[in-house]
């Protein structure tokens, strides 16, 4: 019970405006870097997980070179007209049980559609937060987490 106060503590800088650029500023170099790399030939993707998916989101909006987005539970509360800047696919992993992220889903669909980026979110019956994470029992969904990566690898295979 004196853990959660503790922990929330500690996450409290993840939620400052300085982490997210710095963070953004980050996922960006990250691009460049694999973007220049010969063996790259210029066809870079991102996957995130949690805060990892929505700065998928974000890196797509900002880099018109990205191939593809595939974000894992992530999101995105920019309105439509940032949104028009995505250049490549999103294939976006939810699940169901994700309430907080379901619920905001029809919306974040609605704006994609808006300005007709491809975007398509697979969502996964029985599964939460975490269900590709191994690591965490409570969470972990091996059928869905299996399925979810043939799906990434099938849209990796097509920018090949």
């Amino acid at each position: 019970n004196q853990v959660q106060p503790q922990l929330r503590k500690l996450m409290a800088p993840m939620q400052e405006p300085e982490f997210g650029a710095k963070t953004d500023s980050h996922v960006k170099a990250c691009f460049e870097y694999l973007y220049e790399l010969p063996e790259a030939n210029q066809k870079v993707a991102v996957t995130g997980f949690c805060f990892g998916g929505s700065y998928s989101f974000a890196l797509a909006i900002r880099e018109p070179k990205l191939k593809i987005a595939l974000p894992f539970y992530g999101h995105s509360d920019q309105p439509a007209s940032e949104l028009a800047n995505i250049k490549c696919p999103v294939r976006a992993f939810y699940g169901q049980n994700d309430e907080n992220l379901i619920s905001k889903l029809p919306d974040l669909k609605q704006r994609m559609a808006e300005v007709k980026v491809d975007f398509e979110a697979k969502v996964y019956e029985g599964c939460g937060h975490a269900f590709f994470n191994d690591t965490n029992p409570y969470a972990y969904n091996k059928a869905a987490a299996e399925d979810a990566w043939i799906r990434v690898l099938a849209e990796l295979q097509k920018i090949m």
